[in-house]
């Protein structure tokens, strides 16, 4: 019987015990009753149902392995949180730890001021939380609702491939405080799950309903566009943590619910959840799957950074389940696989998305009655394609008609506004300045040519790149919108995503070149002078000309690095100008409309050391993000240099944009020479030299790369072996080395190869030995899906090898051997 609940409340159900005895029978009956669109359902068993008869008194010497601290770092209701292992405890000091003065739960009168001190309260002191426990504390021979055996369709990997996988088709124990939480996410391969709370206090659960998930992904990627540009999963990392606020700000649903001792919770299929325990309890999960799931589990998306992630081959669920699907599943995996790998639009699907069909069959007249190439390219994608490139296509075939699609102010997604009468020619000459000219010019030579992407693309760009033709009117935008927001949880849903190509506008007197969407955000609301449109582009101004031209004004120069060049906007005290650039990079500025990037302020603007290119003291400059470096830099002055270039990129929430001097350049990922390794975690099995070896510990260690000019290099130099140079060489430098041999020899500088060294114990007992990561392999399940092919490395000739083939300064495999550690860098440890 399902109890009325309110409106945002997960539904609950009573079954008797003769409707609770069949459990793929009850499940299809809660999905008949529209639990699976909630996507979480709570069921409470019945009082003949006892999951261990001998109660939970002697599980207190049960040793927690592996318990892991929380640390939880954000604010606005949107944070994440970082798992750290620690010492293993007894269950006995577990609990007398989460019922000490500093864990226990805080006094409340009911759930709900419960639900607001842990919002409150969510990044202070980190709870301690077991999880992931492989074990089961449920009666073997109970043969109703098992978790460790419920008989659904997943045990096909048991009976059929003989695959075991730890806490999806066998159970998980969890022992949790106050505090402890689960971040967003879905299970392993959308799979079902099932969760019973054998003691303790209660446990909160927030869901997002399976349509709405990927309203979800799109919020979290918006705050977190590092994270999604690195794994477009990231979710299933689960270490996002949103809160009910912010779901409510951006008008995702969302259902919440309280499991008590002694009560079941199912999620299903692509349901998002999270949730936090409110004191000392013991939970036991697993996952199932019925023939529902099937479908879900063809298309769920898969982590392809973190080598411990699941994947599931679902051939065999297919071939038994869906015999006939499989021919055609079989052979759609291909195509599906091409057209994920190609997802733009085609330019018909383009034009329905923004205009009306009467547009539609205007425009496509024009092209059929051209003799124009572009009837050819009908599958133009949305990446080279942006509505001012369609209306070039059309002004070059039939401009007056062009102009009548241009002049069209009533259209609602037309990206031209209203035309400015253009300014007089006289007085834009006179506000020319030569210098002013030719240092934007600089800034617009690479792609996208933007001015203020220049910010994330100066420390990227290498000295061979070609330049692409200016000609182009639209461009790739590398600044995340959220960047230019800020305070993103005042944001409506659709403002937190902006454009992701957009058009160039440039200058008519000061040659600045900027995406419009950079430069005024929403087009509604800026006030573009001469248009922002094919052929007004050119005649366009900046704000910083039109506020010149025309009258007798000192150049204004930014407030925050002293200089006149660039894309400069006024603050809302009118007397004072920034840079977007600037602003963008500084913490404590912020433009009081977003949406137009207009009205600049200042919020608690820290004052740090002098700039260390122009030495300057004046203004502010922005500190390096490493905390115990003390160099400081105008991000203008950092924005000119051609050597020693500092790295600016965006991070994620909530400091969005990170800042690393020249000498720390090296650990932003786009400076590495490959991209970073990820580490195999404590505890998971590796192969060395067709011997499996389990993982006791691990240490990040940074190496050098230089190449010796005759085919040959060196992946892992150490910092030590450089010589003559103080901090980390830039790229393409001459260094010296210093050999085994103890000769130095001359060297370019390639840059910097992270790896990380491991503690080794083989499974049969034997020695600890050290080894780099790269002497490892993976254990991989025999029905686990292959893997993507990283490229090899280069190999040295064999001639070179005996002589310049490195020989690390640490013996690794050698056992009890005591030698002094090189120098190692933990990057963790550095950040802030």
């Amino acid at each position: 019987m399902e109890l009325d609940e309110p409106s945002n409340q997960i539904p609950v159900f009573r079954p008797t015990f003769d409707q609770f005895k069949d459990f793929k029978s009850y499940v299809s009956y809660i999905e008949s009753r529209g639990a699976h669109k909630i996507g979480l359902a709570k069921i409470v068993p019945p009082a003949e149902w006892v999951p261990r008869k001998c109660g939970y008194n002697t599980i207190e010497n049960f040793k927690i392995k592996t318990p892991i601290s929380q640390r939880v770092e954000g604010k606005e209701g949107i944070y994440t949180q970082y798992n750290i292992q620690t010492k293993a405890l007894y269950l006995r000091e577990f609990e007398k730890l989460a019922n000490s003065k500093n864990y226990q739960t805080p006094l409340h009168k009911d759930y709900a001021e419960l639900e607001r001190k842990y919002w409150k309260n969510l990044t202070f002191n980190p709870a301690i939380y077991a999880a992931d426990i492989s074990g089961t504390l449920t009666d073997s021979d109970q043969p109703y609702w098992n978790i460790n055996k419920l008989g659904s369709i997943l045990d096909d990997l048991k009976d059929e491939c003989k695959l075991t996988i730890e806490g999806v088709n066998t159970a998980y124990l969890y022992f949790g405080m106050w505090k402890a939480s689960f971040a967003w996410h879905t299970e392993d391969m959308d799979l079902y799950s099932i969760n019973y709370l054998h003691f303790g206090k209660p446990k909160s659960w927030y869901v997002v309903p399976p349509e709405h998930g990927k309203r979800l992904e799109r919020l979290a990627g918006g705050f977190f566009p590092n994270n999604t540009r690195e794994c477009p999963a990231f979710l299933r990392h689960k270490m996002t943590i949103i809160s009910p606020r912010i779901l409510n700000k951006y008008s995702i649903p969302f259902f919440k619910g309280v499991q008590e001792a002694g009560e079941i919770m199912i999620t299903f299929p692509y349901s998002y959840h999270a949730g936090y325990n409110h004191g000392f309890n013991c939970a036991e999960s697993t996952n199932f799957a019925t023939e529902r799931w099937i479908d879900f589990g063809k298309i769920a998306s898969h982590c392809m950074c973190r080598p411990d992630m699941v994947k599931i081959n679902m051939e065999i669920f297919v071939k038994k389940y869906q015999p006939e699907q499989f021919d055609k599943w079989k052979s759609s995996l291909w195509l599906k696989r091409r057209a994920n790998s190609n997802q733009s639009l085609n330019f018909n699907d383009f034009l329905k998305l923004r205009y009306n069909p009467v547009m539609i069959e205007l425009i496509t007249k024009v092209i059929k009655n051209s003799t124009s190439t572009i009837s050819a390219h009908t599958d133009i994608s949305l990446v080279k394609l942006s509505m001012v490139k369609v209306l070039e296509l059309i002004e070059s075939i039939d401009k007056p008609y062009a102009q009548i699609l241009k002049s069209n102010t009533n259209e609602p997604n037309s990206i031209c506004p209203t035309f400015k009468p253009y300014l007089d020619e006289n007085l834009i000459n006179e506000i020319k300045n030569q210098e002013t000219i030719e240092t934007n010019r600089v800034e617009s030579t690479f792609y996208p040519h933007c001015s203020i992407c220049f910010l994330f693309k100066h420390s990227k760009i290498n000295p061979n790149e070609a330049m692409t033709p200016k000609k182009t009117i639209n461009s790739e935008i590398l600044i995340p919108e959220i960047c230019f927001l800020k305070n993103a949880s005042e944001q409506s849903f659709d403002e937190l995503f902006g454009k992701k190509i957009d058009c160039l506008l440039e200058c008519k007197a000061c040659k600045l070149m900027v995406h419009q969407n950079c430069y005024f955000g929403s087009l509604h609301g800026a006030d573009i002078h001469g248009g922002g449109g094919v052929e007004g582009r050119s005649s366009w101004l900046c704000d910083k000309c039109i506020w010149l031209v025309g009258k007798n004004r000192p150049e204004p120069t930014c407030c925050l690095c002293l200089q006149k060049t660039g894309a400069l906007k006024q603050c809302e005290d009118k007397n004072k100008w920034v840079h977007v650039t600037c602003s963008i990079a500084t913490t404590g500025v912020s433009f009081k409309d977003p949406k137009t990037r207009s009205g600049a302020t200042f919020n608690e603007l820290q004052k740090n050391s002098p700039c260390q290119y122009c030495s300057d003291a004046l203004g502010f400059t922005v500190k390096c993000d490493i905390s115990d470096c003390d160099n400081c830099f105008h991000v203008t002055c950092a924005l000119k240099q051609t050597h020693d270039k500092c790295v600016f990129d965006q991070n994620d929430w909530p400091k969005l944009t990170t800042a690393l001097c020249s000498h720390h350049a090296y650990l932003s990922n786009e400076c590495c020479l490959a991209k970073k390794q990820i580490a195999y975690q404590i505890g998971c099995q590796v192969k060395y030299d067709n011997k499996l070896y389990r993982v006791l510990d691990f240490v990040e260690q940074i190496f050098y790369q230089v190449d010796f000019g005759d085919g040959t290099y060196s992946n892992d130099m150490l910092p030590e072996d450089i010589l003559d140079f103080s901090g980390v060489p830039t790229p393409g430098s001459i260094v010296n080395v210093k050999w085994d041999d103890n000769s130095v020899y001359t060297s370019t500088f390639l840059g910097v190869n992270q790896t990380y060294s491991y503690s080794l114990k083989e499974e049969n007992g034997g020695e600890v030995v050290k080894k780099l990561h790269k002497e490892l392999q993976p254990v991989v399940q025999e029905n686990e899906m292959p893997k993507r092919q990283t490229a090899k490395s280069k190999r040295l000739p064999p001639t070179r090898i005996k002589r310049y083939s490195k020989k690390a300064k640490v013996e690794y495999d050698t056992v009890g051997q005591t030698h002094d550690d090189p120098p190692s860098l933990t990057i963790q440890d550095l950040l802030k």
